[in-house]
């Protein structure tokens, strides 16, 4: 008789024990999610209230559900929903952790990449490791002279030689020595060798020379200054319905950058998308200017000579912001940029986005319609690129490009985005960066849920 009696209690020793452990398993999982949710310091404390309220009552019903085991509807619901539970704070908490690990990574590549190639004559068939302790190398005089250095020191110590170096004043007579055989091969920066299609009598140049070397030089970006405090003086865009309003918060502008390369985003290239945002969080006003990337003018390292604007990226994304601050009279604190390759995989990743388009035009390969267009990432390239189906030119293409600008925040503020949120972040990581910092964007996040509002962009 007793033995039955063990018998018959031991299934419900067993349900006893499962239903601690699930509360317990339950519990545990929750405070982790809490535990990530605070230290993501993008939510406000009311909002964060409300999600331990809702964790701890979850825990408490599955806790009192699970608590006896011989009602069985009860106790098995109470099993269901701590199981539930369970799967949904552990793919929360690794939602948070993915953010943020995101976040951090593209807020915290502070380097740039300069390539130096080691260029000959087209018809030189030599084995270049045979030969490179016999040639002698043109380099620039003073044009990216620490790279160049950088590189050769570099080689040296990579084939064990020492380089005989000869300097000439500018790309056209470093390319003159190369072509009249003064010298064997050339050092110069990659990026100097997509200048060489606009310089009149070196168009073909590129089809003269072949790449036999390529060194990496990897340097840091100078620190940016913190925006200060809104001045009084400097809130803009007040209206009737804001005049009263508390108006603290921040002013800061962010220099957008394209680059013109498929290749490593920290890789120094010509920038071909070059659009300030200025941004005032008292107010919530977006402003974006884009300057056209073949505008002449004066550079912040050319002491007063003018050219090309998107000539400013081989020097780095320092000389861009300095360069555009020059010319707005305006301080420009951070940067963000994105080469191309990464804008095609970022539009993908959102699903394609809705841009509004103000005149109808064609490309090569796709037709764009006045007004609404549906665009994926290689269609959207082109939208953003084309220049030359417009009378307007670069005019038209910058407007273009702050239209997609507004394509991607319609599409990034839509419920939409959660249904390819992994992808998105996957795409931003190697093909997007950006020296705001991760406090900054924080506390962005932070106030725009606890304040709400709609963002003004003009």
């Amino acid at each position: 008789m007793q033995n039955n009696r063990r018998r018959r209690r031991h299934p419900r020793s067993v349900d006893w024990f499962v239903g601690k452990v699930a509360t317990l398993l339950c519990a545990f999982l929750a405070f982790i999610f809490a535990i990530s949710v605070i230290s993501t310091q993008m939510l406000p404390g009311k909002l964060i209230a409300v999600i331990i309220l809702a964790l701890v009552l979850i825990v408490v019903l599955v806790g009192l559900l699970t608590w006896k085991s011989r009602y069985r509807g009860r106790y098995i619901t109470g099993i269901v929903l701590s199981v539930l539970m369970c799967v949904v704070f552990g793919i929360g908490t690794s939602y948070v952790f993915r953010t943020v690990s995101t976040v951090k990574n593209i807020t915290t590549v502070r380097t740039e990449t300069a390539a130096v190639g080691i260029y000959v004559r087209a018809d030189d068939a030599n084995d270049f490791s045979s030969v490179a302790a016999s040639y002698t190398y043109g380099i620039l005089a003073e044009q990216d002279r620490e790279n160049t250095d950088e590189a050769i020191a570099q080689i040296n110590e990579e084939f064990g030689i020492t380089l005989n170096t000869q300097t000439y004043d500018g790309l056209p007579q470093l390319m003159d020595g190369l072509f009249s055989s003064e010298v064997d091969a050339i050092i110069v920066n990659s990026a100097y060798i997509g200048l060489l299609q606009e310089m009149e009598g070196y168009e073909d140049a590129e089809s003269r020379i072949r790449e036999v070397q390529m060194t990496y030089v990897e340097r840091e970006v100078e620190e940016t200054v913190t925006p200060s405090e809104v001045p009084e003086d400097r809130l803009t865009g007040v209206t009737e319905e804001t005049e009263g309003q508390q108006q603290d918060g921040m002013i800061f502008t962010v220099f957008i950058s394209g680059i013109d390369t498929r290749g490593e985003l920290t890789e120094k290239s010509r920038s071909d998308v070059n659009i300030l945002a200025s941004i005032n969080t008292a107010t919530k006003q977006v402003v974006l200017i884009s300057t056209p990337r073949d505008y002449y003018v004066p550079l912040s390292i050319s002491n007063g000579a003018k050219d090309k604007l998107t000539h400013a990226g081989i020097y780095g994304v320092n000389v861009c912001m300095d360069t555009l601050a020059m010319l707005y009279n305006v301080n420009v604190d951070y940067y963000f940029r994105v080469n191309f390759g990464g804008f095609v995989e970022i539009i993908d990743a959102l699903g394609g986005v809705t841009v509004n388009s103000e005149v109808a035009f064609s490309t090569d390969n796709y037709t764009f319609a006045e007004g609404s267009n549906e665009l994926d990432g290689k269609a959207a390239l082109e939208f953003v690129r084309e220049r030359y189906a417009f009378a307007s030119g670069d005019r038209q293409r910058g407007r273009n490009q702050l239209a997609l600008i507004r394509g991607v925040i319609n599409k990034a503020l839509s419920p939409q985005l959660l249904m390819n949120y992994t992808t998105v972040l996957s795409a931003l990581e190697g093909s997007f960066e950006t020296s705001v910092p991760y406090d900054t964007i924080s506390t962005l996040v932070r106030e725009q849920l606890d304040q709400g509002g709609e963002w003004n962009i003009v």
